[in-house]
């Protein structure tokens, strides 16, 4: 059986040992970041090498020794429309084109639209071979952190169904039908 997943949120769910080994170095941490800070905005950083941070690369050991064989508990900002799929076979990465049929017949069922061929024609309004569509598929965005999932800009996938892709295709269309209304 495989030990619970930690919560980056909730320390105790985390290995003690990462606690108990790792926070004897946080005071050379916290100075190794304030001296490579100074380096990165400094002139040095263009003829010299970055200074040593054997802290920090000692913590990230600890880290990911004691993290190997663990599980980590991850948060994805979406209004999901089939929850049972994610509980069955978990997150899927983007597929454009999924994603839109999927939409397409939600659409439909809810009688937000007439027919598939209104949808299409305002889909057809958006080039889904963007990079900003083409350069998220096949990927899946996590977080370990829950305050990331609020921090003002995630707040909008919760808004709209079908993820960031939708919402961005959605906004897209509707900017597009704007548009075409006030060339008339």
């Amino acid at each position: 059986m495989l030990p619970p997943a930690v919560d980056l949120d909730e320390e105790q769910s985390w290995p003690s040992a990462i606690i108990a080994e790792v926070t004897p170095l946080l005071p050379s941490i916290l100075s190794e970041r304030q001296v490579t800070t100074a380096f990165e905005l400094s002139g040095d950083r263009w003829h010299n090498p970055a200074p040593p941070t054997l802290s920090t690369k000692a913590a990230y050991g600890i880290i990911n020794h004691q993290m190997a064989d663990r599980r980590i508990k991850i948060f994805h900002a979406t209004r999901l429309l089939d929850f049972d799929t994610v509980r069955h076979e978990g997150l899927r990465p983007l597929d454009l084109n999924h994603q839109i049929n999927t939409m397409r017949a939600a659409l439909l069922a809810a009688a937000q639209f007439a027919s598939v061929s209104d949808i299409d024609a305002l889909i057809a309004t958006v080039n889904t071979n963007d990079e900003f569509f083409r350069g998220r598929e096949g990927q899946v965005w996590a977080t370990p952190l829950r305050r990331l999932l609020h921090d003002g800009g995630c707040d909008v996938f919760f808004d709209h169904w079908g993820g960031e892709a939708i919402q961005r295709l959605a906004a897209m269309a509707s900017r597009q039908l704007v548009i075409g209304i006030q060339s008339l």
